[in-house]
């Protein structure tokens, strides 16, 4: 069976989506604040190992409670950063079904992103 980073395209593939995915959310005006002074070249790295790891890749695992605790997060953050990684993946011709599939892993990594 072919697992779902497989069905994205690979890492390629979320390499690519997390460079259109930022400029998205640094146009937008209520999450582009979050990364004022934030190495973006290496955030990329950083979100893109992560959604690696979270499709079913091999990359590295990362502390995403403590990466997150000082920015207070809040749902609305969290789901502006989703929608526009939805509409990334939808502009990329992504398959529906593994929009669905990816959008759920993410939604998963909710309690650890925004934490207690």
């Amino acid at each position: 069976m072919i697992g779902l980073l497989e069905r994205l395209g690979g890492p390629p593939a979320v390499h690519a989506a997390v460079d259109q995915l930022y400029r998205r959310v640094l146009a937008d005006p209520a999450l582009a604040p979050y990364f004022d002074g934030v190495d973006l070249h290496r955030q990329r790295g950083h979100m893109t190992d992560v959604l690696v790891l979270v499709l079913g890749g091999h990359a590295q695992p990362v502390a995403l409670e403590a990466a997150h605790a000082r920015l207070h997060l809040t749902d609305d953050v969290f789901d502006r950063t989703a929608g526009h990684l939805l509409d990334t993946l939808a502009d990329l011709a992504v398959d529906p079904t593994v929009i669905d599939d990816v959008i759920a892993r993410v939604a998963a990594l909710r309690p650890q992103i925004l934490g207690p």
